[in-house]
């Protein structure tokens, strides 16, 4: 795309950052009790939406894609990511490493 190695390696430094943030802070979305009237139970429970079509601009195409794409798969949902057309490889190469971490291709 063009940005020079410093702001590429802080947008890849940054996506990791992001990423371990998940990793350590992640809870399955379970029922989560909330407060209500007295001798009340009340419970909120999270489902999927379904298909989230991601646009990530040219400017942090990196980390971009995880900020947006990342939480929606943890929730259960299904992600299609469409890059900027100036920078082509950004998606092959967060496809290998979103395969190496554990997550299916469908």
């Amino acid at each position: 795309m063009g940005k020079p190695i410093s702001d590429a390696e802080g947008e890849v430094n940054k996506a990791i950052k992001f990423c371990k943030y998940y990793s350590e802070n992640y809870d399955p979305i379970l029922p989560q009790q909330v407060k209500a009237e007295a001798k009340k139970h009340v419970f909120v429970k999270y489902f999927p939406i379904g298909t989230i079509y991601h646009l990530a601009p040219f400017n942090y195409p990196f980390y971009l894609n995880f900020k947006g794409g990342l939480p929606n798969l943890l929730l259960g949902n299904t992600l299609l990511a469409r890059n900027a057309d100036s920078c082509p490889t950004i998606g092959r190469i967060i496809e290998e490493i979103m395969i190496k971490a554990g997550f299916t291709n469908g």
